[in-house]
């Protein structure tokens, strides 16, 4: 019989981390779906934006046109503390957008989000790295961004963009 008593408690030890790691598994991708299809919508646009290696820029600007309309409402308001001034909505994305075709690749990355939910409405609040390559090297860039988004059919659209000016690093403590 003891045998039989290690084996039930062996099921129960079995089936019990079972349940945690399904527990782990809700948590981690689990979540609101709307605030799951913000940060798809997020990707996505990273994605669009980023400059191929050997991509035509007549190519990319098609790309890149595609994205801002699909990603972006009419009257987007846009904020960016280190680009010139370039107007306000799609336009002005567009603008930016092409300010990337001076390196020969480019990506950008989420490397945290934050999503607030309220109603139709979403905020996000980013870290975005930018990892760029051209004849000088490889350049790394990384800014704080706010969004706000809103709800349109079955996705998500950006409605403003605020992009922080690059913060300088700390200084090293020295003793």
């Amino acid at each position: 019989m003891p045998d039989r008593a290690l084996s039930a408690r062996g099921f129960r030890l079995v089936g019990a981390m079972l349940l945690g790691l399904l527990a782990v598994a809700v948590v981690v991708f689990g979540g609101d779906s709307r605030e799951r299809a913000v940060l798809e919508t997020l990707r996505g646009l990273t994605q669009a934006l980023e400059v191929r290696e050997g991509e035509t820029p007549g190519r990319r600007d098609q790309r890149v046109q595609q994205a801002v309309e699909t990603y972006f409402t009419d009257a987007v308001s846009v904020r960016h503390a280190d680009l010139p001034r370039t107007g306000a909505g799609r336009r002005a994305l567009l603008l930016w957008g092409r300010l990337l075709e001076k390196y020969d690749s480019a990506a950008l990355s989420i490397q945290h989000a934050d999503v607030t939910l309220q109603g139709e409405r979403a905020r996000a609040k980013l870290d975005v790295a930018l990892s760029a390559r051209d004849e000088a090297g490889l350049h790394q860039y990384a800014r704080a961004a706010e969004l706000g988004l809103v709800r349109e059919g079955d996705g998500w659209k950006i409605e403003s963009l605020n992009i922080a000016p690059e913060s300088q690093a700390e200084p090293e403590a020295r003793p």
